[in-house]
């Protein structure tokens, strides 16, 4: 291998042009202004490669985008065309010069370049400077001189690969070098995406986005003394005062509160978070239509007609624009006047203020708590009068079973009864759509088959269950084809072309389906299915009866009760001593006896087990 040293030759600029024969066919003008400036501020760091020409010129083989920066240098007067270049004359094969020229050359680690241009700013030039020598926007160079600032270790890690840039730059987040090598070390390899390592960086801050931070403002924020700290690489914003921003929201809250409270209302809840099933069990009371005043009805009438007029210009016209917002906004203020809420109602309700999902203000308003509903407290003082002297009744494991018992027979008696199955549920969906807020209802609307708790008796029948044959026939016995048809439009007409009779029946299938369970006498209990039941006089002791592992779940007491109900005080006397696994066989024996039992039961006995159930079954008084 030899190795020549060539010496540099100072050649004027004007007898440089451009290699034909270079191998790099395609020089884009990308970058070429930034280089000028480079060039400009640094000088030319690295000599440009020639070779002769007959004519006396020189062809740049290696370093033709330099000489055409030093063009553009000489076409804004900053350089004469004859400026001497430095550059090192090559002959020999110029397709090889040029190729080695092109790819024997690496580019600089990013956090090579990062660190660099952190110390030309420590050393006293300006970012601007900085970012004209370049070729570089000022925006770049801060954030390049946010990732030179990192904890070594942190820039080591992105010098080993074990970081890519994007999650280099999350670190940025915080300057404190501390934090930032803790969550590193935090953070498994294979864990370390830049979602996470943000999270763990912001831990404790709330993102502008949050809609605690919409609803207070980034204004009214930092006007209290919170701080902000942005995230150079992207738009995100961060609170990083969570408990100021938590007080702030909930001061607001509290005013809006304050407001209703004035006007008249018995209470108000704050709440940061909105609850989609906050009036839940509470009755709630609605405005009454209260007629204008003569005044207020003339300024709507000149409302409307201005806002007539402006509809043609407010698009072209900012004024108008302005305008037509500030006269909607008298506008609802006046149409809030048409509705007014009794102040009887305003006594004895309630209501919350909270955030909802978009950080806007929520007010819901108008309910009564159960304990100050006089409606609901006459019913809550029959009820504990129907309950006095009756047997105790079930815990909440057995009632929950009893309750999905209870739905498979309702479920059953529905389908047997179309017609007034089909006016439940039709009736029940029309309140739900044409009632503002939660309505009580029998029904899960929302289409899907309730499931969970009270829809599946954990310990299965716990005695014997007649019907459920039937009602699988009745239900294969539906008019389906329509159901299956591939196509939606021939679907459609098929179904289009039932009769009145089967649509009804297929109601009555939905409205069996889409039941929520329940128990007679609960606070939840629906009237409307209850009277519904009756209606259809629905028998559930048709249907079920109990065993001993329906009685084996019940307390001995309660058990007793049962029996001296039903069989008489004979059987306390005989199983007084017993224990209570001793008595549920017993008394499930007397309900049901095992097969090939001999001894026969007592016909007053018989009768009266045909018709007991527990209190929560039943159906009527």
């Amino acid at each position: 291998m030899n190795i020549q040293d060539a010496a540099v030759t100072l050649l004027p600029f004007n007898l440089l042009v451009a290699e034909p024969k270079n191998v790099r066919k395609k020089c884009t003008q990308s970058g070429l202004e930034s280089l000028a400036d480079n060039i400009a501020a640094e000088g030319i760091l690295q000599n440009l490669i020639v070779r002769k020409l007959d004519d006396g010129q020189f062809a740049v083989v290696g370093g033709e985008r330099r000489r055409q920066a030093l063009n553009i240098l000489v076409e804004r007067g900053k350089l004469e065309s004859t400026f001497e270049v430095p550059c090192l004359i090559k002959e020999g094969s110029i397709t090889s010069i040029s190729l080695s020229e092109n790819i024997h050359r690496e580019a600089m680690h990013p956090a090579d370049q990062f660190e660099a241009w952190r110390d030309m700013v420590d050393s006293g030039l300006t970012i601007e400077e900085v970012a004209i020598r370049h070729g570089a926007t000022q925006r770049k160079i801060e954030q390049r001189l946010k990732l030179g600032r990192l904890s070594p270790v942190v820039l080591g890690a992105f010098r080993e690969g074990k970081l890519d840039e994007s999650e280099a730059m999350v670190f940025t987040l915080s300057d404190n070098h501390q934090k930032q090598e803790r969550v590193l070390e935090s953070l498994e390899a294979y864990n370390r995406s830049a979602f996470r390592i943000k999270r763990a960086m912001t831990e404790g801050e709330i993102e502008s986005t949050d809609k605690l931070a919409v609803f207070v403002g980034r204004e009214a924020y930092e006007k209290a003394g919170g701080i902000i700290r942005s995230d150079l690489f992207g738009d995100d914003v961060f609170f990083k005062d969570s408990e100021l921003l938590t007080k702030l929201a909930t001061e607001y809250l509290q005013e809006e509160a304050d407001k209703l409270l004035a006007e008249g209302w018995s209470w108000i809840d704050v709440d940061l978070e909105y609850d989609n099933r906050f009036g839940d069990n509470m009755r709630r009371v609605y405005p009454d239509k209260v007629e204008l005043s003569e005044e207020d009805n003339d300024a709507l009438e000149r409302i409307l007609k201005s806002l007539d007029g402006l509809a043609v210009t407010k698009a072209e016209n900012e004024a108008d624009q302005d305008s037509w917002v500030k006269l909607n906004i008298v506008k609802d203020e006046i149409n809030q006047k048409k509705e007014a809420y009794s102040v009887a109602d305003k006594a004895m309700a309630g209501g919350k203020v909270c955030i909802d999902y978009r950080g806007k203000l929520n007010v819901e308003i108008g309910f009564i708590r159960p304990e100050d509903d006089p409606v609901a407290l006459v019913h809550k003082a029959q009820a504990a009068k129907e309950k006095e002297g009756k047997p105790t009744d079930c815990g909440k494991a057995l009632s929950d079973d009893l309750a999905a018992i209870r739905l498979e027979i309702l479920r059953a008696e529905l389908v047997k009864n179309p017609s007034i199955a089909s006016d439940l549920f039709i009736y029940h969906m029309l309140v739900d759509i044409l009632t503002f807020g939660y309505v009580p209802s029998p029904f899960d609307f929302s289409a899907l088959k309730p499931s969970g708790p009270r829809t599946t008796s954990e310990k299965g029948d716990m005695g014997k269950f007649v019907g459920r044959e039937e009602y699988k026939k009745m239900v294969s016995a539906l008019p389906m084809k329509w159901f299956k048809a591939k196509d939606v439009i021939k679907s459609f007409e098929a179904f289009r072309s039932l009769s009145a009779d089967e649509k009804s029946k297929l109601q009555a299938y939905a409205a069996a389906l889409m039941l929520k369970p329940q128990l007679a006498g609960e606070p939840e209990t629906k009237l409307t299915l209850e009277y519904t039941a009756e209606l259809m006089e629905t028998r559930p002791q048709d249907y079920w009866t109990p065993n001993e592992d329906c009685f084996k779940r019940m307390t001995k007491g309660h058990m007793f009760e049962i029996a001296k109900d039903v069989i008489g005080d004979e059987f306390i006397a005989k199983h007084e001593k017993s224990k209570k696994g001793e008595i549920a066989a017993a008394l499930g024996r007397t309900f049901l006896p095992p097969k090939g039992a001999k001894k026969e039961r007592d016909k007053s006995v018989l009768e009266r087990i045909s018709t007991w159930l527990p209190l929560s079954m039943r159906v009527g008084k």
